[in-house]
């Protein structure tokens, strides 16, 4: 809706009623307005230019971040999104093909116990491993719209060595979320801990010149 870069160049009679802010260069930038009429423009104007000066390369050395011009954007405001039943198609893709397919049921970044992540391989069998967010005790299935799923994220992540592209499904429409470069910043812990190395072992880099 909107891409602005200053607080002060956002048009608030512009926006609808529902609305998200949300800044491009760093993670918890994020002001969600549900009702413009009870939205505090001036707390979220403080909180947002409190990140606009982060540099968020500078925490855990995610090279990508460095030199990402901050900015403000506006989005549509999904209410599904961010409750105890929401649901994240994570696929992380190597060279181009989506190798591991996570299916995230729960609130992100929350307590371990109120989140569960699901493992598949490319032909959607189940991989029996966690990293902080556990399996369910009744493994979420993919949903028939995974194959246009993994054809977008493939296309996304194309020329890539590797590189987790994340969806969402909504009444049966696919709305893009990210791109990861750094899942957990590269610090994860596997349980079987085999799987750090089945997981590197995809990893093709590219020679050097």
């Amino acid at each position: 809706m909107g891409v602005y870069n200053n607080f002060d160049e956002i048009n608030f009679d512009e926006l609808p009623e529902q609305f998200v802010l949300k800044t491009t260069h760093d993670c918890g930038g994020l002001e969600i307005c549900r009702d413009k009429k009870n939205f505090n423009i001036e707390e979220a104007r403080a909180r947002l230019n409190k990140h606009l000066k982060i540099n968020y390369y500078w925490g855990k050395r995610e090279w990508p971040y460095k030199n990402v011009k901050p900015r403000i954007i506006a989005e549509k405001y999904i209410d599904s999104l961010g409750k105890p039943e929401s649901i994240e198609y994570k696929l992380t893709c190597f060279n181009g093909v989506a190798k591991l397919i996570t299916i995230c049921k729960g609130i992100a970044h929350t307590d371990f116990d109120k989140r569960t992540n699901d493992h598949y391989d490319r032909d959607l069998n189940p991989l029996k491993w966690y990293a902080y967010y556990k399996n369910s005790p009744v493994p979420v299935q993919p949903p028939k719209e995974i194959h246009e799923i993994i054809a977008l994220s493939e296309k996304l992540a194309a020329g890539i060595p590797q590189v987790r592209v994340d969806s969402y499904l909504i009444d049966n429409k696919i709305y893009f979320g990210e791109m990861t470069f750094y899942t957990w910043a590269g610090f994860i812990r596997f349980n079987p801990p085999e799987w750090d190395e089945i997981l590197g072992s995809w990893i093709e880099l590219p020679k050097l010149k």
